[in-house]
């Protein structure tokens, strides 16, 4: 956000400030240049799933007139969580490790008891 908002706001004790009034947060995450920021950087961003997802969200809201924060915070957060990869490992109940190829998911449903052919399609291992 320094990078982004550096020339406006000066330094990061300035912009920590900021950010610790609600007021002034609210205002500097509607900033469109973070939006873009976050939309044409180049190379990995630095920053949570939850801001990203927070940012584009919020953005996409306020232009549907969408203005409930908590409401950009609510789906922000659902993205972030289905966006976590762990959400797609497959994990068989009382193994270890996950399964990593269809082949093992595969062969691990033919062999499995009830509850876990259950689990299997509901896609929760």
């Amino acid at each position: 956000m320094v990078e982004v908002l550096g020339r406006k706001i000066g330094t990061i004790d300035s912009l920590v400030g900021l950010l610790g009034d609600e007021e002034s947060r609210d205002l500097i995450l509607d900033d469109e240049a973070i939006f873009h920021a976050l939309l044409e950087r180049r190379g990995c961003l630095r920053v949570s799933s939850h801001f990203y997802f927070y940012i584009l969200v919020r953005n996409v809201f306020k232009r549907s007139d969408i203005n409930d924060r908590a409401v950009a915070d609510y789906v922000a957060e659902v993205l972030a969580a289905f966006s976590d990869a762990r959400r797609a490992e497959c994990v068989i109940h009382g193994q270890t490790t996950p399964l990593d190829y269809f082949f093992e998911m595969v062969s691990a449903l033919q062999t499995a008891d009830d509850r876990t052919s259950f689990l299997a399609q509901d896609a929760h291992w």
